[in-house]
């Protein structure tokens, strides 16, 4: 982009600036919060199937 002119260095700067500041916000944000619960984790990360052989949710064998 440098080379055919489309954006100066300044230009690449500021947005790289402009990212790390977003970068540092969100990282403030994310250790603002209280610590989230197991079941609340495990809800992100786990859908069922109707080919699970154990049930997570009712902690039986299907």
């Amino acid at each position: 982009m440098l080379d055919i002119e489309l954006v100066t260095h300044e230009q690449l700067d500021a947005e790289q600036a402009a990212a790390r500041q977003d970068i540092r916000e969100a990282v403030v944000f994310g250790t603002k919060g209280e610590d989230p619960t197991v079941e609340a984790m495990m809800a992100g990360i786990y859908a069922p199937s109707p080919v699970d052989a154990f049930d997570i949710a009712k902690g039986i064998v299907a």
